[in-house]
């Protein structure tokens, strides 16, 4: 009798609201609905604008252009015999690892000799989209923020030169001191370093004296 009882009891117990098959959840309220409507419209609206298009275009372009070793936007891109993209630098420092004219290709792990063409198209992409700032993403930026700095040492670099040449004390020593630290990009000469100390003390600069 205790389970018939139970049997029951437990036959009247009311169903569950989610395994009731009418039940369709919590409504939203109109003025809901137009709002989440309205705020779906304006982000599909924002990503199909020319511009979002352009900068998602640059960004998958971007994937295609990246250094195999960086993972960035090369500032010298070059191709090696494993048809890989690379920054010169970066490769030229991993091919030094190797001794002779060969080495290992980061990427395939293949044996290649040690040469590399230049990446024209690549250079021709950056200048006309990077340089003007119609390639728009973090990349670019970076790439970018790098040229213009190579292009601030270079044009020092041209000074200093220039008035060294023209028998400037001053343009002769820091000429001289660039070369013995290697500053502005230029490769460290202590030999010519120590030139230019002479003439700018011969010119009677007090820091080339001392």
């Amino acid at each position: 009798m205790a389970r018939g009882k139970a049997t029951a009891r437990s036959s009247k117990r009311p169903a569950r609201l989610e395994e009731d098959p009418t039940y369709r959840g919590p409504q939203l309220s109109k003025k809901q609905r137009t709002v989440g409507v309205a705020a779906g419209r304006a982000e599909a609206n924002a990503a199909a604008t020319p511009e979002a298009q352009m900068r998602a275009a640059f960004e998958k372009q971007a994937e295609s252009c990246l250094c195999q070793i960086t993972h960035e936007l090369p500032d010298d891109p070059v191709y090696a015999l494993d048809f890989k993209l690379y920054d010169r630098t970066a490769i030229q420092q991993w091919f030094d690892r190797a001794a002779g004219s060969y080495a290992k290709s980061p990427v395939t792990n293949a044996l290649i000799k040690k040469d590399l063409q230049p990446a024209t198209q690549v250079c021709d992409l950056f200048e006309q989209f990077i340089v003007p700032g119609l390639w728009q993403c973090e990349r670019s930026q970076a790439w970018l923020k790098r040229l213009n700095e190579k292009k601030e040492r270079e044009a020092k670099v041209r000074e200093l030169q220039a008035g060294a040449a023209n028998g400037e004390p001053k343009k002769m020593y820091e000429l001289a001191c660039a070369l013995r630290h290697g500053k502005y990009g230029l490769p460290i000469d202590t030999s010519a370093a120590n030139s230019w100390y002479e003439m700018a003390a011969e010119e009677g600069h007090h820091g080339a004296c001392a």
